[in-house]
């Protein structure tokens, strides 16, 4: 990203804010009655499977994208003419205690689709993408990115001695039917990170399925 005089190839998004007032004038200045900013962040981590499990490496320095990451509004009171009150303007990193974060994005995919975020009450919101990580396979609440799993079964890839049924669904082949014939017969399916909070890895164990017909 930068400026076209500097290089012709940099580029940059458009219509992309980071503060957002809307004032009303009372016949002397101006006043705020809206006030939203938006803040933004370089640093994110990537799920990509490595071949034996998911991982979440940080960006470096070469992979660097600039995206939203919080959104604040004011909260300070108002006063009689129904304008903000002591309003302060947003100050990055030593903002007014009255500016109020009301979401934030805590993982965006790498083509830069948001996979995971909270509100003002600590409730995450976040979803599975496809390996290809351009279709939604499931979207759930009230439950972060690493703590649930999704899979319909619909896709199957192999790597090594696994295969990867998408939605971070992971089996051992040496447990599977042959593939070819379509059946999954007692597989233990493993998510394939620990729970955050809980430190295990729980099994899902499917019951004898046979998808020929």
């Amino acid at each position: 990203m930068g400026s076209k005089v500097d290089d012709y190839d940099n580029r940059n998004m458009l219509l992309q804010t980071t503060a957002e007032y809307q004032k009303i004038w009372d016949g002397t200045t101006w006043k705020v009655i809206d006030a939203l900013v938006e803040t933004w962040n370089d640093q994110w981590k990537y799920r990509y499977f490595d071949g034996s499990s998911y991982q979440d490496p940080l960006t470096t320095d070469g992979d660097t994208v600039w995206r939203i990451q919080s959104s604040y509004i004011w909260d300070g009171g108002l006063a009689s003419d129904g304008t903000f009150n002591n309003f302060n303007y947003f100050l990055w990193g030593n903002s007014n205690p009255n500016w109020k974060k009301i979401s934030e994005v805590t993982r965006y995919t790498n083509y830069s689709y948001p996979i995971e975020s909270y509100d003002i009450n600590n409730n995450y919101s976040c979803s599975k993408m496809d390996n290809n990580n351009s279709l939604i396979i499931a979207s759930v609440d009230n439950t972060n990115y690493r703590s649930f799993a999704f899979s319909g079964f619909e896709k199957q890839y192999t790597s090594g001695s696994l295969y990867d049924y998408e939605g971070e669904i992971l089996a051992s082949i040496g447990t599977a039917t042959n593939p070819n014939n379509q059946q999954i017969k007692s597989v233990n399916y493993n998510i394939s990170e620990d729970f955050e909070n809980g430190g295990f890895n729980p099994d899902y164990e499917t019951k004898d399925i046979n998808h020929t017909s």
